[in-house]
């Protein structure tokens, strides 16, 4: 005990801390071991609220590293986001369509520019010099993106390697998720019980 009362985790010096053992015990140990055990601080933040100026409407994929330094010029050493998740239409991270798809909002066009071709780029153009005249939801966002995204895919670029081999490594999963998002495309979003 402290001054008469019990001894919370916060008073206990990270040694003498049970959580420590705990955390070395478990399936995870290696990471523990790795990264060690200590006290930090970090960052928790909705991806689509972080928005540079090469964003497309709301943060993407590509201001991750923006972040990340970010918390290493203030000290955090933890980086965490909210769900990424494949929403569907509710641009809520706490509903998602899928575990395993990442929300097509969050990706970067122009991080698709140096594989993919031009298109790519153009289509990240476009979207950029929409939005500062619009008003910016992820939703509207993420509907432009998608758009985007489908005049600028190609069958070319179905059949590349990289992507044939990502078809190759996710079918335990991509081919029902593909199923499902586009049967909820052809029913204009509605739930599976209509």
């Amino acid at each position: 005990t402290i001054e008469g009362r019990a001894a919370r985790p916060s008073d206990t010096p990270m040694s003498d801390n049970p959580a420590r053992t705990d955390l070395t015990a478990t399936l995870s140990r290696c990471a523990w071991r790795r990264i060690g055990i200590r006290r930090r601080a970090g960052l928790l933040i909705p991806l689509f609220s972080v928005r540079s100026a090469r964003s497309e409407g709301i943060g993407d994929f590509a201001d991750i590293p923006l972040l990340a330094d970010l918390c290493a010029d203030s000290g955090n050493t933890i980086l965490q986001f909210l769900p990424l998740n494949d929403t569907g239409g509710s641009f809520c991270p706490y509903d998602a369509a899928s575990s395993f798809a990442l929300e097509p909002a969050h990706v970067s066009l122009d991080l698709l520019a140096a594989p993919y071709g031009d298109a790519f780029g153009a289509a990240a153009d476009a979207l950029r010099s929409w939005f500062p005249h619009r008003r910016r939801t992820e939703r509207n966002v993420r509907e432009r993106k998608i758009g985007l995204l489908r005049d600028a895919f190609s069958p070319a670029m179905a059949d590349s390697p990289a992507f044939r081999s990502f078809r190759r490594r996710s079918s335990w999963w991509l081919r029902d998720h593909a199923l499902f998002a586009a049967l909820k495309d052809e029913h204009a979003g509605a739930p599976w019980h209509d």
